[in-house]
């Protein structure tokens, strides 16, 4: 079964009081990187130390997350969960 591809999305837009923040595509745990020339290969992905980085910018203490994902690495996804709890804000799944 082939799977309908998911458009990549990793923003946080603020509305009102609300930040709505976007993680739509596969997880991995680092910016793949060609085995060969240590380049950072192109391409749309999900890590850790990215979404890190975009949720250190909500300014609102609300966050309303949307996550659409196929999965990827489970240990990524751990580190996301355990950083989103830490954070001080209300999030709303």
């Amino acid at each position: 079964m082939k799977r309908k591809p998911i458009n990549f999305k990793l923003e946080a837009k603020k509305e009102g009081d609300v930040t709505k923040v976007y993680l739509y595509g596969d997880i991995v745990d680092e910016q793949p990187v060609n085995p060969w020339t240590g380049e950072q290969l192109k391409g749309d992905y999900i890590f850790p130390e990215k979404v890190r980085q975009l949720l250190e910018s909500v300014e609102t203490g609300d966050i309303e997350l949307h996550i659409n994902s196929y999965g990827g690495s489970v240990f990524a996804s751990v580190a996301i969960y355990s950083y989103i709890k830490e954070m001080d804000k209300n999030v709303t799944c």
